[in-house]
């Protein structure tokens, strides 16, 4: 999967924010001495904020080729979706047909949305 597929998969602002909530509790309580999520809620006025700790929670995955950029771990992917948008939006990448960005890895347990994620 590459950002230009999550952006598609991914649900709407409301369903995501309750997702987002729901992983920082879980994490918070099943790894509460070093949760890898988190959620701020009025992090400024109309804004809440989730962050997932990528060092901790892309641990396993420094070896994986999509990670890598000349011989260094590097992973990053963003995406918005800005108020009164009906889609998330991605900024102007381009992969080959066989790659991937691992966005599915990243982000598979919002994507996902079951109790098995």
């Amino acid at each position: 999967m590459t950002v230009q597929t999550l952006v598609t998969a991914l649900p709407d602002p409301d369903v995501l924010h309750a997702r987002c909530r729901t992983l920082a509790l879980l994490d918070s309580l099943l790894a509460s001495d070093h949760p890898t999520h988190s959620f701020t809620v009025g992090r400024r006025e109309g804004v809440d904020l989730a962050c997932m700790e990528a060092a901790a929670s892309l641990a396993h995955h420094t070896a994986a080729p999509e990670f890598r950029f000349e011989g260094f771990f590097d992973a990053t992917v963003c995406v918005w979706r800005e108020s009164g948008a009906t889609a998330w939006q991605h900024g102007p990448v381009e992969f080959d047909a066989d790659e991937t960005d691992g966005s599915d890895r990243l982000f598979d347990l919002l994507t996902d949305g079951s109790a098995a994620a």
